[in-house]
């Protein structure tokens, strides 16, 4: 597992919807963090297929949370960015079945997953907010 880019935007731009009162466009939050603006549609079209963000149109709409922040966990936002948390497929390295380290891997896997889930939205935005300013490399 690693953790990409459109993860952290998709972080960022979770706590910017959990911020608002309103509807986001992608655009305005991709702007005001110096994301790629199609790159951040694309992403916020993966957590809308997950559960965690939905989408108006029209001239007030945009993307906006379904879920309340405290509901949100960093693994429900890394699972729709990334996909699954394996750490190690020994079935693409191996041709048998005598993979002997798989199960430890799971284990950190599994471990990972659970304190991924204590960490709630709410307490990622304290940590957006903290931050006074990104500079992505692009």
């Amino acid at each position: 597992m690693k953790i990409t880019a459109k993860t952290l935007y998709a972080i960022i731009a979770v706590a910017e919807l959990a911020k608002s009162n309103s509807n986001l466009k992608a655009g305005d939050i991709a702007n005001k963090y110096g994301f790629p603006v199609r790159f951040l549609e694309l992403t916020l079209n993966e957590l809308k297929k997950s559960g965690i963000v939905d989408s108006k149109r029209g001239a007030t709409g945009g993307f906006f949370l379904i879920k309340n922040k405290n509901e949100i966990s960093l693994f429900d936002i890394v699972v729709a960015t990334e996909g699954d948390l394996k750490l190690l497929d020994c079935v693409k390295i191996l041709n048998n079945n005598k993979c002997f380290v798989e199960d430890i891997f799971d284990d950190i896997s599994l471990k990972i997953e659970k304190y991924m889930k204590e960490i709630k939205l709410s307490e990622i935005m304290k940590k957006v907010e903290e931050t006074e300013n990104f500079d992505f490399v692009i």
